[in-house]
Formats: C-alpha cells, structure tokens, sequence
C-alpha cells in the first residue's frame, strides 16, 4: 500500500494505491483497522477485536499503571497489542515488543494457528 499526500498545510489530499489493487475504502479500512470493510461486517472479528480491546486496556491498567518508581524498569519498556492484524496472513496475532535501547527494539509476534515470528529491529530517526 502506498498513500501520495500532497498539497498544503491547511488542506491536504491523499492519493492510496496498493497491489493488487483495492478501492481506496478498503485501503484506508485495511490501514486504520487491519481488516477490510467486509471482515469488519463479519461479527466474529467484530467480536474478536473487542475481545482484544478489552485485554488490552486490563494489560495497560494493571501492569503499566501509575508512574514507575525507576525510569527505566523492564514493565517500561515492555509493550503488548494483542489482536492486531499479520499483514501477511490477515490472520489475528499477538505481538509483544521490548525496547532494548533507543536505537534496539525485540519484537516477537505469535499468530493464531501458534506460528512465531521474532525481530531485532535498529531504529534510525531522522531529526
């Protein structure tokens, strides 16, 4: 998927292709939500997300809550998202992602039918 923006500041136009190619809905349904407009009528991945959701904010209450005593504690640094979208299966998965240093980040994905991925990821920024 690519998106082309341009224009000003004040009124920006976006252009979204993709291949194979895919109306521009579904483009920006598969962008912000991970699923297509016509996975998302389906109510078990309606249901599914929720699900997901809900882990989620439990994991973001209980174990990130409140202000870490040290800065730099290994729950700081430990991020999880459940229920996000393998954008090369479109099947469900679960992926936790430790940041090393800050340059450094591990990631692991786990997908539904057990299958595991792991990343060493070095981050380059642009200032």
């Amino acid at each position: 998927m690519r998106v082309y923006v341009y224009g000003t500041l004040l009124s920006p136009e976006a252009i979204f292709t993709s291949e194979p190619p895919l109306a521009q809905e579904e483009i920006i349904s598969l962008i912000s939500t991970g699923a297509t407009r016509q996975e998302l009528s389906s109510g078990n991945v309606l249901a599914g997300r929720a699900a997901m959701l809900l882990v989620q904010q439990l994991y973001r209450k209980i174990v990130k809550k409140g202000e870490p005593t040290e800065s730099n504690t290994a729950f700081n640094r430990l991020d999880l998202d459940l229920g996000t979208v393998d954008p090369r299966t479109g099947q469900q998965q679960a992926t936790v992602r430790f940041k090393i240093d800050d340059h450094l980040v591990l990631t692991g994905d786990v997908g539904v039918r057990g299958d595991f991925r792991g990343k060493l990821k070095y981050l380059i920024r642009f200032r």
